[in-house]
């Protein structure tokens, strides 16, 4: 199942490379760019720019983040 997370984890939002999936707002966004300290993410509806200093990723059963 490629959806399927193992967890999260919280992590220090510079950290969060694009590809990987973040849990913000209750909502699942996948990381588009992390630029100048600050990650762009979105889903099918919303698109937002995070300047939280922490972010929450989602793991895989390997304990790295979840890439799609």
């Amino acid at each position: 199942m490629q959806d399927q997370h193992y967890g999260t984890m919280e992590v220090i939002r510079q950290c969060a490379v694009p590809g990987s999936m973040v849990k913000y707002n209750d909502c699942i966004y996948k990381v588009h760019a992390n630029t100048r300290g600050k990650i762009a993410i979105s889903n099918l509806r919303e698109q937002f720019i995070v300047r939280d200093l922490f972010v929450e990723i989602l793991l895989d059963n390997k304990g790295n983040p979840l890439i799609n």
